[in-house]
């Protein structure tokens, strides 16, 4: 992953721009120990081509560290112009087999806004199921607050 940095950086800005999904205002040295954390802490990126091209990066690390470390959590992103032909579900497929390969017994999203029906339904169709809602959790851009998820799924 390290030779397709720039890449990773292009498609991590974007969801980071728009803000309504990932914490916006991170610069593009954290970006990448955030997308690329080896070296930096435990986990691992991965990146998906398509032609040659680096179309979308996921990565997958322990949800929090220590007695829970057992728990992966992992976040995903693809690039703008090829969103809507699988990639998010196929990044997804592989995550969640990767995790399992890597040890991990389970699979925990944190934080995923309601308001993304997309990932909602993905997750749900993956296996996840809704553990816990955060009424008013997470801020939009547009300063109104929408709750967020706390999704789940056994990996064994």
């Amino acid at each position: 992953m390290e030779g397709d940095g720039e890449a990773v950086l292009h498609i991590a800005r974007e969801p980071v721009r728009s803000a309504d999904t990932y914490a916006p205002d991170m610069e593009d040295d954290e970006l990448w120990r955030y997308w690329c954390p080896l070296g930096a802490g435990p986990g691992a990126g991965f990146v998906a081509e398509l032609v040659g091209q680096v179309v979308g990066t996921f990565v997958i690390r322990p949800n929090v560290p220590g007695p829970g470390a057992h728990v992966a959590n992992a976040s995903y992103a693809v690039r703008a112009d090829v969103r809507g032909i699988g990639l998010g579900r196929q990044m997804g497929k592989a995550s969640l087999s990767l995790a399992a390969e890597l040890g991990y017994t389970a699979m925990q999203f944190s934080t995923v806004v309601s308001t993304n029906a997309n990932a909602v339904h993905l997750w749900r169709s993956l296996g996840f199921r809704i553990v816990g809602t955060i009424p008013d959790g997470f801020r939009l851009p547009d300063a109104s607050y929408v709750s967020h998820h706390v999704m789940y799924r056994a990996l064994t």
